[in-house]
Formats: C-alpha cells, structure tokens, sequence
C-alpha cells in the first residue's frame, strides 16, 4: 500500500481535484480526508482536527505507523471549501520539520496512567502561559487522566507533550499516579 504522501504526489501531478479519504485498513472506518484542487491541499481533516494540525497529525501517523489506508475520490470542490493551500513540496518540507519535532519529545511523553491536576497557586501567582499551554490547561479542567489529555486535546501530540513539560517546570501542575 503507498503511503500518504505517495498518494497525494500521485494525485498533484495530475492536479486531482477531490478528496482522499483516511480509514482504517482493518474495517475501512472513516477517520478524514484530505482536500485537493488543482493539485494544491486545500483542506484536511482528521479525528477532530482541521486545517493544518490535521494534515500534519495525519502526516505524522502515517510517518509512524502502517494503520490507515487512502481512497481517492474525485469532487467538485468549491473555493468555499478551501481553508488553506499547500503545495506537496511545502508539505513535505514542513512536515518534515514536525516530524522531527514529534520524534524529539516522545522520549519526553509521560506515561498514559498518570494523573494530573493544576496548581490552584499557579493560577493566582503564576507566569503567564502560551496558547498551546492554556488549551491544555483547558483540557486538563475535563480531563485528569495523561491519555485523556492527548485523546481530546485538539493539539498535536507533540505540542502537547511540550506544553506538559513546560507547565511542570513552571509549577503548574501536581502528578499522581494512579493506585
């Protein structure tokens, strides 16, 4: 099976207008897809992202693992439906660059069975925190649990992974681990 970006060089030379879809290759269930108009990525989505952490979350898992299978569908796609334009060369650079970025902090990633809650003090006396950081934060108000966090979390894991890191430098967070 070609991989993503195989298939999206496959489709820019021929300057494909459509979709290609992500499933899974055990059951084909629908996980995203992955616009084109002319050749050029005009949108992706993928789980619950859009836009670029999409195509680069996508990216990223097909970088890692053989789990998704890509269908080609052709449509008509109107300008309405374009939230960005990449060419496969732009793609390739960047996601290279994420990809580099993914592999550094997973050997920073705490492990899913931990749990985490904010530091009532940060919150009054603390430093100020970056957007990554505060979506996070936000996450963390729903969810206590490391893998809960990375489950619904609308960043990408490694954004997570450094925003977790940065958070306990500062002091924000307390860890417990589960009984």
């Amino acid at each position: 099976m070609p991989g993503l970006i195989e298939v999206l060089d496959e489709q820019a030379v021929f300057g494909f207008t459509g979709r290609v879809n992500i499933v899974l290759k055990s059951n084909r269930q629908y996980f995203g897809a992955i616009t084109q108009k002319d050749g050029l990525i005009v949108d992706a989505q993928f789980k619950k992202l859009h836009g670029k952490k999409a195509l680069f979350s996508i990216l990223i898992e097909d970088l890692s693992s053989d789990t998704y299978q890509y269908i080609v569908e052709p449509e008509l796609v109107e300008e309405k439906d374009c939230t960005m334009s990449f060419s496969l060369k732009e793609l390739k650079r960047q996601g290279a660059e994420v990809y580099q970025q993914f592999q550094a902090s997973q050997k920073l990633k705490p492990p899913g069975d931990l749990r985490l809650m904010i530091n009532s003090g940060f919150i009054v006396d603390g430093p100020s925190v970056t957007a990554d950081e505060f979506q996070v934060l936000a996450t963390l108000t729903e969810f206590s649990r490391v893998s809960d966090v990375y489950k619904n979390s609308s960043l990408l894991d490694y954004e997570t992974t450094n925003s977790l890191v940065s958070l306990r430098k500062k002091g924000a967070l307390r860890v417990f681990k589960n009984p």
